[in-house]
């Protein structure tokens, strides 16, 4: 990039100059700030849990029958969550109701 600039006068270069850096100031090497170092290397940041899949209660039911139909106790599992039948598991248990499932 080549810039070219041109003044009559020395005074008129340096309102131009100062005209430039009241509008959008350079930050000087003193102005940047340094890193600090510290004593002990920062612990890194916690994993985020994944996500996990949400089921509707039509594809958490299907699985259910599958397995019951399978031979395997499914209503022990649907106990373990405190409630006495599937129809009474609040939605955002599915989840949990499935990787337990998956286990069978």
């Amino acid at each position: 990039m080549k810039i070219v600039a041109e003044f009559n006068t020395y005074a008129e270069m340096l309102s131009f100059c100062e005209s430039i850096l009241a509008k959008e100031r350079m930050p000087f090497k003193e102005d940047v700030p340094q890193p600090v170092k510290a004593d002990k290397p920062a612990d890194p940041e916690p994993a985020e849990k994944p996500e996990q899949k949400t089921y509707t209660k039509v594809e958490v039911r299907k699985v259910l029958a599958d397995l019951k139909r399978a031979g395997k106790d499914v209503s022990s599992i649907i106990h373990s969550f405190g409630v006495e039948m599937f129809k009474e598991l609040p939605e955002e248990k599915y989840g949990e109701l499935m990787e337990k499932v998956r286990e069978l």
